[in-house]
């Protein structure tokens, strides 16, 4: 009875823990020096969000390994998800779009590539 009361317990409070939100990270908040990102001072493992949010980092000990940019109705506009990959781009309904067409389709978009790359090499302050 007891390793049944002790093992529902368990069941419970992993349940929650794994309901809770995780903190989200603007990029604000972080540091980038030689293209690496600190949070407090210690490289940093998780995703940036940009300040619009229509972009996100995932970042694993301050090396940035993947990214995505967002069309305004939330559906992917381009993606990397990893170094090594292809670029990938998106009209608004999710569908396939050459890099080119995307950049002259949706140049506001596009223009925060840029922009993201040159605040990350430290080059400027806003994306």
């Amino acid at each position: 009875m007891y390793l049944r009361r002790l093992f529902s317990i368990l069941l419970f409070v992993s349940a929650l823990v794994s309901c809770t939100e995780k903190e989200v990270i603007g990029v604000d908040q972080v540091e980038f020096r030689d293209s690496i990102v600190y949070l407090n001072g210690n490289p940093y493992t998780g995703i940036v969000w940009g300040n619009d949010s229509l972009w996100q980092l995932t970042v694993e000990n301050g090396q940035m390994t993947a990214f995505t940019l967002y069309h305004q109705n939330g559906e992917t506009a381009f993606s990397m998800t990893s170094p090594a990959d292809t670029l990938q781009a998106f009209d608004e309904t999710g569908a396939s779009l050459p890099i080119d067409s995307f950049a002259v389709r949706y140049k506001n978009l596009a223009d925060e590539i840029p922009a993201l790359i040159k605040r990350i090499h430290g080059e400027t302050e806003e994306p």
